[in-house]
């Protein structure tokens, strides 16, 4: 915080997490195929405060925050993933899902704001008149689903999983 002169005050912030997720074991069969994901937020904001009389005053304010969320692939290697729908083994879901590998998803949204505002008081009364711009900037790449997916394989039933003749790829 800074204070300009007796009317003015600049105020300045910033925050960042950063977390590193170990991955969680959602596949008995191997660790590769586990995802770990990370955390790296960023926040900077700017608020300039003026007091023009006794009873009116402006505020500025300028913020910058990046979410940054991502999940890697597992394995690295891309590593094609399996159903099997359509059979009585696939139960009330209609698809059985098999050990299969994970895309990568996630990625940074930046955020940019400028709000700009007054205030005058006058006696019980307080009004406030004030606007703002504000955009979003989405860079992540979509959650894995079976748009998004690539590498994914499905078996009409059991037996052709057995016999691997695949309906779709």
């Amino acid at each position: 915080d800074y204070n300009i002169n007796d009317r003015t005050t600049l105020n300045a912030r910033y925050a960042f997490q950063n977390s590193d997720f170990f991955p969680t074991v959602s596949q008995p069969y191997s660790v590769t195929l586990d995802q770990s994901s990370l955390v790296r937020n960023q926040n900077v904001t700017l608020n300039l405060t003026r007091f023009w009389t006794g009873n009116f005053f402006t505020e500025s304010r300028l913020v910058f925050y990046r979410l940054d969320y991502e999940s890697t692939s597992a394995p690295l290697a891309g590593y094609p993933s399996y159903n099997i729908t359509g059979d009585a083994i696939s139960g009330s879901a209609g698809t059985l899902s098999l050990p299969s590998g994970k895309n990568p998803f996630g990625g940074p949204q930046n955020n940019y704001q400028f709000y700009q505002g007054a205030s005058w008081i006058r006696g019980k009364h307080n009004l406030k008149i004030g606007g703002q711009f504000f955009q979003l900037r989405d860079n992540r790449l979509p959650s894995e689903v079976s748009i998004s997916r690539n590498n994914q394989g499905e078996f009409r039933d059991l037996q052709d999983f057995v016999n691997g003749f695949l309906s779709s790829y």
